[in-house]
């Protein structure tokens, strides 16, 4: 086993991606949401396949929900990538409640 310093992880130097200490040095978020979850899949997944800086996100459904999952190297690409998913569900729940209006 190899040595790891915490000053090191905390700088993002001492992880790599096949070190099974690299999901402990990334911040993990989870977002989900109702709706039918093709149409909500389909709409944020093509935002999952973004490249945004240091972050990955991966889109699931799980019944009748849908999951974002956003791993991120900082507090600062967590926060971009938040900000952009919950946009994206924020329209998609608009575009529905204005869809189920009826005149």
């Amino acid at each position: 086993m190899r040595e790891v310093r915490v000053e090191d992880i905390l700088q993002g130097q001492a992880v790599h991606e096949e070190d099974p200490l690299f999901r402990l040095s990334m911040l993990n978020a989870t977002l989900k949401t109702d709706g039918d979850p093709d149409v909500v899949s389909s709409s944020i997944g093509p935002e999952a396949g973004r490249e945004l800086p240091r972050t990955r996100a991966t889109v699931r459904k799980e019944g009748e929900i849908t999951a974002v999952e956003i791993v991120a190297e900082d507090s600062s690409s967590m926060r971009a990538a938040l900000n952009s998913y919950l946009e994206c569900i924020r329209i998609i729940e608009d575009v529905r409640r204005i869809a189920e209006v009826k005149p």
